[in-house]
């Protein structure tokens, strides 16, 4: 799978070369038999070992555990360091120069496509919201992330699952199930207008990562934005700050969001009542739950339960 190893640097102020990386670069056609579709997902652990490299298919990588250090060089040996945690979605374009480290129970699902699959698809992904900033190869450089919820990440999983299955077909109708599992993939993560989106470089401190999964893991807590900062260490107003950074909104939206996502992940998967559903997300008011869940889907969520669950039928 390793193709090829070569050196890149740049000249220093003195007119001297001096090496950078050594590099590898890695080709889709050692991801794929020639006869697979042109799309493979994996499923992977990174470790510090993972040195620079390339490649010359488009990589999106959603990060299912942990967090890490994304390390991008641009063509004149710029360094960019920007710390990713557990929800981060990001891609890397055919020829960028990455690497991983500072990992810490880092895994991630990487979606490898086939060079020529965007240029066949192109004319309908320009209409997303981000696929000039997420797939444009003249991009320039700098950080491009966005940042799902818990229950965001798990619709991108499920779009992930149907891709895995269509990959593993032996139907006839293969490749036209993997492309529609794909696009439902880039629909559900590109074409969203209010999942976070992060641009400037971050480091994540071990007590800003504890806290935030902290918050996703229990979502239905108060919270109460002193009494965090104080447990991860620091003042509210660096608090705030790093969150959002790291994030890409402040921490008491982001708490919101998450009870929020959870209230509606309870009205399509269980048959509670709405006074229930608002008390198991920590909202103490029937009518407020509705406002804010209006406010932020657009749909009542009587007429959202509605809309998800089938019609009986008549005997």
């Amino acid at each position: 799978m390793i193709l090829q190893n070569s050196h890149r640097g740049k000249i220093d102020k003195a007119g001297c070369f001096v090496k950078l990386i050594v590099m590898l670069t890695y080709f889709y056609k050692d991801l794929a038999s020639p006869e697979m579709p042109p799309v493979m997902i994996r499923d992977t652990y990174q470790d510090d070992g993972a040195v620079f490299h390339q490649h010359d298919y488009v990589e999106i990588a959603l990060v299912r555990q942990g967090h890490s250090v994304h390390r991008l060089q641009s063509k004149e040996g710029d360094i960019l360091e920007n710390s990713i945690i557990k929800g981060d979605v990001f891609t890397v374009l055919p020829g960028e120069v990455h690497s991983y480290v500072k990992c810490k129970h880092y895994r991630v699902y990487n979606v490898c496509l086939a060079p020529s699959f965007l240029q066949e698809e192109r004319e309908s992904l320009s209409k997303l919201k981000h696929f000039d900033t997420f797939f444009n190869e003249n991009r320039s450089f700098n950080v491009n992330q966005l940042h799902l919820t818990p229950v965001e990440f798990l619709n991108a999983e499920l779009c992930l699952k149907r891709i895995w299955m269509a990959q593993n077909s032996t139907r006839k109708s293969r490749e036209l199930a993997l492309k529609i599992a794909l696009l439902d993939l880039f629909l559900t993560v590109f074409d969203s207008s209010s999942i976070p989106w992060k641009k400037t470089e971050t480091k994540v401190e071990e007590a800003l990562f504890l806290s935030i999964s902290e918050m996703e893991n229990h979502p239905e807590r108060p919270f109460d934005l002193k009494r965090t900062a104080r447990k991860a260490g620091m003042s509210v107003s660096s608090y705030m700050q790093k969150f959002k950074h790291v994030v890409g909104m402040p921490p008491g939206e982001y708490s919101m969001r998450l009870r929020l996502d959870m209230a509606r992940r309870l009205l399509e998967t269980s048959d509670l009542q709405l006074e229930d559903v608002a008390q198991e997300c920590g909202f103490c008011d029937t009518n407020y739950l509705i406002r804010l869940f209006k406010r932020r889907f657009g749909i009542t969520p009587g007429k959202h339960r509605a809309r998800c669950n089938p019609i009986p039928v008549q005997a």
